[in-house]
């Protein structure tokens, strides 16, 4: 990326999962101002064929899916960056394995990655590790940090989620650091 009179520069932020993959584009001017320029969820469906069809490769379809779609907003936006919400291992082996399937694939476009945990995510936007997803879309309503929204409302917590990831990976050093750096002439 040349930074000779750079005027902003795109991070991807991403709520990732397997099932639905919440991401924005926040655009920081060289001036300081910051907007969601884009935003949406990526959803994959398990296959609905039963007969020879194994769970291993209905799982790389799925990631091929969200490859493709990540792929295009990579091209798209071309980010300086991924600000994500961090991992949350559960109990199942299933569910980590499909989140490291997800997790491999936002490794691999090679682009320096932020992560902050879901209570960093509380504490930096609404200064308090027990607020409610409620909170922290207010937090970024009153930021004025608003997404365009997909029509269904039940994927809009994905969405909200990926902003705040983007916000509280934004508090870091080295990321403060690499925006400087972007933006030196």
């Amino acid at each position: 990326m040349a930074n000779e009179g750079l005027a902003h520069v795109n991070l991807l932020c991403l709520d990732p999962g397997f099932q639905n993959l919440g991401w924005s584009v926040i655009r920081v001017a060289r001036a300081g101002r910051w907007q969601v320029v884009a935003g949406g969820v990526f959803t994959t469906k398990k296959s609905t064929r039963k007969m020879n069809y194994l769970e291993a490769s209905d799982d790389a379809r799925r990631v091929g899916e969200l490859r493709d779609e990540l792929s295009a907003v990579v091209t798209m936006f071309d980010p300086l960056c991924i600000c994500s919400e961090g991992v949350s291992y559960v109990r199942n082996a299933k569910v980590n394995f499909k989140i490291g399937m997800v997790w491999g694939l936002v490794h691999a476009f090679a682009i320096p990655v932020f992560t902050a945990s879901p209570q960093e995510i509380k504490e930096t936007c609404c200064r308090r590790k027990n607020a409610s997803k409620n909170d922290v879309q207010q937090a970024m309503i009153e930021r004025k940090l608003i997404p365009p929204l997909p029509e269904k409302e039940k994927l809009h917590e994905h969405v909200w989620d990926s902003v705040a990831a983007g916000f509280t990976c934004a508090t870091s050093p080295t990321f403060r650091l690499m925006i400087r750096s972007a933006f030196k002439n």
